[in-house]
């Protein structure tokens, strides 16, 4: 089971009132860091596509749609490669 720290889950895994625990049912359970955008690769991707639509804006939304498939070309797989290993998941390439 991997969990992050929302607010729900915590209180449920702190309350005395859950039938079973992870443990019990003989599963690991690991909980996720905090959420940080600097350790999602998504999160570096979508800044710079952001930096690209700000220096030529777009006024309608086809418009938009044309520029976004115009500059995702500007990613290339060595990019797309370096944004996962700057967020750790170098095993994963």
């Amino acid at each position: 089971m991997i969990a992050d720290f929302a607010r729900t889950l915590t209180r449920l895994l702190q309350s005395s009132l859950r039938p079973v625990t992870p443990h019990k049912a003989g599963a690991q359970f690991f909980l996720l860091p905090p959420y940080s955008p600097d350790m999602n690769p998504i999160e570096m991707a979508l800044s710079k596509l952001k930096t690209l639509l700000r220096q030529a804006p777009e006024r309608t939304r086809d418009g938009l749609w044309r520029r976004i498939g115009e500059l995702l070309d500007r990613f290339t797989p060595d990019e797309c490669a370096n944004y996962l290993r700057a967020a750790g998941y170098a095993d994963s390439i």
